[in-house]
């Protein structure tokens, strides 16, 4: 299964030394969020586990035994995963449609001017407005009622009706 996995800037993950084109083979039963080599099947997922200038994205091949994907992530584990190739930062940028992947983007690396537009959903839009700035932008996106209460808390003087 074709795959997504970032890494520390030396090709480590969680203390593993990773080697590009040589099969890696995990000793046990793989479980989501637990153990075994993960990765994303959605590129810009990634950003969700790792975010930093220097990190390295790579394409993946995992096979053996794959769990499921989480419920609101592509996000698996496997017990065996080779890096086929690096992409590169800009095209991880690029990758990028969602809200949440857009915020973390934003938040640790920059790019600020190009994720704001991709930030449509409440928690993110309250999320930006609260840790990165424009507020008079993100005001208009904050439609649900649990984040316009909690943006009425944060914000008493620009409240949302």
């Amino acid at each position: 299964m074709k795959g997504y996995k970032a890494f520390n800037n030396n090709l480590t993950c969680r203390d593993y030394q990773f080697t590009i084109d040589e099969p890696h083979t995990f000793g046990g039963k793989p479980i989501l969020c637990e153990q075994g080599f993960h990765f994303c099947t959605d590129l810009q997922d990634v950003v969700k586990y790792y975010c930093s200038p220097d990190m390295r994205v790579f394409e993946i091949e995992a096979s053996g035994i794959i769990t499921n994907a989480k419920e609101d992530c592509s996000k698996r584990a496997c017990s065996e995963i080779t890096l086929v190739k690096e992409i590169s930062l800009d095209e991880v940028m690029l990758s990028i449609t969602k809200s949440e992947p857009a915020y973390w983007w934003a938040y640790y690396i920059g790019n600020r001017d190009i994720m704001i537009s991709k930030i449509k959903e409440s928690e993110w839009a309250y999320m930006w407005a609260r840790d990165i700035g424009n507020q008079d932008i993100m005001k208009s996106r904050v439609t649900e009622h649990y984040w316009i209460d909690r943006w009425n808390n944060r914000f008493p003087d620009d409240k949302i009706n």
